[in-house]
């Protein structure tokens, strides 16, 4: 038998969003790559790109790039592009430049206005 087919991923992209604090080593389910030749000339692994880990305050998102790779020599594949969405958790004390604020406010001041701001 001869490896003819690349593997194909049924979407050429897909966008996750995945918690800040979701501990590393999480597995997430996405669709298989398909292959139609058989045996050890279909898809035997894949492989995602390097990143670093996520966090919300460094980059809002990553792209990343999964490969699916046949049995052949050299091996043919497929690709897919998975775009990251991390989402904040709240892991940050506010910050305040002062320890007590004072403030004045008129008892008729409108609805709305800006008592103060930190």
């Amino acid at each position: 038998e001869v490896c003819a087919q690349s593997s194909t991923f049924p979407e050429k992209e897909t966008t996750l969003e995945i918690s800040e604090s979701v501990l590393p080593g999480v597995r997430i389910q996405l669709q298989a790559s398909r292959d139609p030749d058989s045996n050890h000339f279909s898809v035997q692994h894949y492989k995602l790109n390097d990143n670093d880990r996520f966090h919300r305050e460094s980059a809002g998102s990553h792209s990343l790039l999964l490969t699916a790779l046949d049995g052949g020599k050299p091996p043919k594949s497929g690709e897919m592009n998975i775009l990251v969405n991390v989402l904040d958790v709240n892991d940050n004390a506010p910050v305040f430049t002062q320890d007590v604020y004072f403030v004045t406010l008129n008892e008729n001041d409108p609805v709305g206005t800006t008592v103060v701001q930190v």
